[in-house]
């Protein structure tokens, strides 16, 4: 009989596993939960949040259209939102809430959700591992995975409640599911006949094990729809075993059964859940269920093929030929008949075989779509990427050898992975599974394989204790040892500050929910999908600009509708807004933007030059056949925080850079930006920057800049505009510097780090001798502006000597929320008839509410506004302008004679 521990010591083992890691990703728990709010972390947890509320109040249904953003169309897509994930998190807060959770024990389940899914990921790795090889290699894996850091730990710590959090884990019970499918049909070797025989016994192992590998493949798509990957790998290694098979000549019924069974299963419960009835790479649709399909007729073709020329006794070399010969015929068939078939094909390959050498540079902009890197391996996983390589050799030495379909697909489901995280830095977290069971291959291969640990008795032999004794203490001891697999730090340290939310930006939407006007929709209300896919809003409702990044924290904490959101729609028009140089062309995109198609529409307007400014003409052709509809529909607010305007780092990818990537969706490019000026060096002198007396010519951000519509209201607080006031801002603030190197000629070379962000990196860098900042400056790091019809400020000159040169002057002083005080100004000249006219967006006194149609400003007037006409003796007026006149467009008369 078999001793207690070794009964019992796996299950104890896997609960520990469990416990630990979900310990381990709750640690930064009070980052999550404060003053009786959730906040979460990223950009896509706001919107799962949402989701999940959705789901709860309409269990199980799920949102198919939303018009709480990309406006002014409403969006439909949603890529891995309103899926499994979704609805799980919804079914556990009805079950903690008694069928009536509150929203804010939603958004708590919805916090722990990646937490859970990371610690139970453990599982499937045990199950896919023990499967192939025995329970203490499962055992060795799981706690590998336990102590890895990288993609995997940050995206499954509490708070990052992204359906990524869940899909290493359901991927590799799909995995699991394939894997389970194979190896029972290749131990009960099922056969047709036995099919035709009726006899039920001998089929009935694998075509449970099949149909319960073809659910949890239909989990993972359920979840993720582009999982899609992860079986066309499943479809590759059929193609591979079956001519391995045929070759070695071993009959392909079992494969047959394994894959038919667990496809055509995964298939109709796909098909069952699709949402829409079309082929589309990156939503629930009908690719899911026809790749099921579709490898499953291909196995039955397979196996008829393989009986065919044997019963024929051809050569067995012609299998693989007329195979090859298929597919080639099949492609060029879909081709003809399908191309857009071949299209998701090729956004497949794209995805996942391209090695980021097909993206296109807009999609490297996003980090988590740019390419990983070897040292981001290492980074991440530490020496156990060493024996993950160890078990990668001893895995394909093992699949050239034996005939071992388990392994085969184990190897090919590590080359996909390899592949997509090279290409898509993103698939690091699927990577994670791949590397603890290849390491765990290793360890097994070295402890079973070579000293021959197959029982606990043998872990009681003295030289096997100095040999574990040894590996423990290398695995610890070794920099960057298993352990400290993430930058150096245990798991738990790293953990311990990866959750929590950007304070600034939710203080700011805050205020937004609270002080600007209710938009006119029903938050909670399931709306359908328009035929034409553009959403009629009411007359009430408006856009907000900002970068896309943010637009799934618009919808949830403010509440309003973001123009561009993270399912990538919208870039290319807040692109656009943000680097148009001057105000009426801004205006005009935001005019014409509810008559236009969307991006692409953008992008075709743009003349080679690139110049924002080229896209007039036909600007104004959208804008003058808006309907009325379309007229309404009006963008109010714009957004813009640090990360915007700053330029730092040489990757447009880089987190904290989001004007390089504003500049490549759609523009001259960020060269434009940049070029060679006079500035004075300054140093870093206690808490703050003093000048020194050394003036160099470095390239810097130019005028070029200081034109856009984001340098305009960011920096200059609207100065200058007519149609844009600023209405609040955060109180945390911002320095920024640019960074420069002295050389050995008594020169120096920008870094190429523009309006970059004060970090400890950057005062680290300021340390060294050679090391300068310059153009150092300070602001919020979050501002609200608000874009309205302004009024307008009339005035007669009596002499009308020099008029049409005769300078005008208005200003008001204002002050922020955080009492902070600038000065408004702008300038004209006096016409030839002796009149001036200047539309100004600041009133001088409040009076409009948000329930009233207006904003609950947090910049108010310091007194009234200033007008000055004429040079070194100006004349003086002073004149106030009421809410109402900046919403209304109301003129002004300027008292007294200008």
């Amino acid at each position: 009989m078999p001793s207690l521990i070794e009964k019992y010591s796996v299950p104890i083992a896997l609960v520990a596993i469990v416990g630990f890691m979900f310990w381990v990703r709750t640690l930064d728990a009070d980052s999550v939960f404060l003053q009786g709010q959730v906040y979460f972390s990223g950009n896509d947890a706001w919107y799962h949040a949402r989701v999940v509320q959705f789901v709860v109040d309409n269990f199980p249904a799920t949102q198919q259209f939303d018009p709480y953003s990309q406006f002014p169309y409403g969006t439909g897509r949603h890529s891995g939102f309103g899926g499994l994930f979704d609805q799980l998190i919804a079914l556990a807060a009805l079950v903690v809430g008694l069928g009536s959770p509150s929203p804010y024990l939603s958004n708590v389940v919805t916090a722990y959700a990646p937490a859970v899914f990371g610690a139970v990921t453990a599982i499937p790795v045990y199950l896919v591992t023990a499967r192939l090889y025995d329970r203490r290699a499962g055992v060795v894996a799981a706690a590998l995975l336990a102590l890895v850091s990288g993609g995997f730990l940050y995206r499954t710590v509490i708070g990052v409640a992204d359906h990524q959090s869940a899909e290493a884990f359901f991927g590799t019970l799909a995995a699991f599911g394939f894997v389970y499918a194979l190896t029972s049909g290749y131990r009960e070797t099922p056969l047709v006949a036995d099919l035709r025989a009726g006899d039920w016994a001998a089929l009935k192992r694998p075509v449970v094990a099949a149909a319960a590998g073809g659910v949890l493949i239909a989990s993972y798509l359920m979840t993720w729809g582009p999982g899609v990957m992860l079986v066309f790998t499943m479809g590759v290694f059929v193609v591979l075993q079956a001519i391995r098979d045929h070759l070695h000549r071993t009959p392909l019924d079992y494969l047959a059964f394994g894959v038919v069974g667990s496809m055509t299963v995964a298939g109709v419960l796909t098909l069952l859940y699709a949402t829409e009835y079309v082929l589309e790479a990156t939503a629930f649709s009908l690719l899911q269920p026809l790749v099921c399909f579709g490898i499953a007729a291909g196995a039955v073709v397979l196996l008829g093929i393989s009986r065919y020329v044997s019963r024929n006794n051809y050569d067995p070399l012609a299998y693989p030929g007329i195979v090859v010969g298929l597919l080639v015929a099949a492609l060029a068939v879909t081709a003809l008949v399908a191309p857009s078939v071949l299209g998701l094909l090729e956004e497949l390959v794209v995805r996942v075989y391209s090695f980021g050498l097909l993206k296109s540079a807009t999609g490297l902009t996003v980090a988590e779509l740019s390419p990983g890197t070897v040292g981001g391996l290492v980074g991440a996983y530490g020496p156990i990427v060493l024996l993950a390589l160890v078990g990668f050799l001893v895995l394909v030495r093992r699949v050239v050898r034996r005939d071992r379909p388990a392994e085969l697909f184990l190897l090919l489901w590590t080359l996909t992975m390899l592949s997509a995280y090279f290409t898509m830095v993103r698939f690091g977290y699927y990577l994670a599974v791949n590397v603890v069971i290849l390491a765990a291959l290793a360890i097994w291969w070295l402890l079973v394989g070579q000293l021959g640990l197959d029982s606990w008795a043998a872990l009681r032999r003295p030289e096997t204790t100095q040999v574990v004794a040894g590996l423990i203490v290398l695995l610890l001891i070794v920099p960057g040892n298993v352990v400290a697999a993430g930058g150096l730090h245990p798991s738990w340290q790293t953990a311990e500050y990866a959750s929590g939310a950007d304070m600034a930006w939710q203080q700011e939407l805050e205020w937004m929910h609270d002080g600007t006007p209710e938009p006119g929709l029903d938050y909670t209300e399931q709306y359908d999908r328009p035929a034409d896919g553009d959403f009629a809003y009411p007359e009430r409702a408006y856009g907000v600009m900002s970068w896309w990044d943010y637009g799934h924290w618009i919808t949830h904490s403010a509440r309003r509708v973001p123009v561009a959101n993270p399912f990538q729609q919208g870039p290319r028009v807040a692109a656009a807004f943000f680097q148009a140089k001057s105000e009426p062309t801004a205006n005009l995109l935001l005019d014409a933007l509810p008559a236009m198609n969307g991006s692409t529409s953008v992008t075709s307007m743009v003349d080679e030059s690139g110049q924002i400014e080229s896209m007039r003409p036909e600007l104004q052709s959208y804008a003058q056949s808006r309907t009325a509809q379309e007229a309404s529909e009006d963008v109010r607010y714009v957004v813009i925080d640090d990360q915007m305007v700053a330029a730092s780092g040489a990757s447009p990818g880089d987190r904290n850079n989001k004007f390089r990537p504003i500049a490549t969706w759609i523009g001259p490019g960020f060269e434009e930006y940049v070029s060679p000026q006079e500035v004075t060096l300054q140093r870093v002198s206690g808490d703050r920057f003093v000048g020194t007396d050394q003036q160099v010519r470095v390239n810097a951000l130019n005028e070029q800049f200081r034109r856009t519509m984001m340098s305009r209201l960011y920096f200059q607080d609207a100065g200058g505009l007519s149609h844009y006031r600023l209405v609040h801002e955060s109180n945390e603030t911002t320095q920024f510097l640019n960074l420069a190197q002295t050389t050995q000629t008594g020169g120096a070379q920008s870094v190429g780090w523009y309006n970059s962000m004060l970090t400890s990196r950057t005062l680290q860098l300021l340390q060294r001798p050679d090391v300068y900042a310059y153009n150092v400056r300070q602001e919020s790091r979050v501002k609200s502006f608000e874009r309205v019809p302004g009024a307008t400020l009339t005035g007669q000159v009596e002499t009308a000597s020099g008029n049409g040169t005769t300078p005008v002057r208005v200003a008001l002083q204002l002050r922020t929320n955080t009492g902070r005080t600038f000065t408004y100004e702008q300038r004209t000249t006096v016409s030839e008839n002796g009149t001036f006219a200047v539309t100004v967006p600041y009133p001088t006194a409040d009076g409009v509410s948000p329930s009233e149609g207006g904003t609950d400003s947090g910049v108010s007037a310091v007194g009234s506004y200033t007008v000055r006409v004429g040079g070194s003796s100006p004349t003086t007026a002073t004149v106030s302008v009421p809410e109402t006149a900046i919403y209304d467009g109301e003129t002004i008369q300027v008292p007294g004679d200008g």
